[in-house]
């Protein structure tokens, strides 16, 4: 996660997202849940963001 985070940063982004069907693991690193989202099969995913 930290590389992706400083590789991020480095190229100007403010900030990075991910989906995950994981609970209280992200959270632990200050990902925050924006709401849900759609894989293209349809199946729902959870959508996170950490402010770089």
């Amino acid at each position: 996660m930290e590389h992706v985070q400083n590789e991020a940063a480095a190229r100007g982004y403010g900030a990075v997202y991910l989906s995950t069907m994981l609970d209280g693991y992200y959270e632990r690193y200050d990902w925050v849940y924006e709401g849900n989202g759609y894989y293209m099969d349809g199946s729902e995913t959870k959508i996170y963001k950490k402010c770089l």
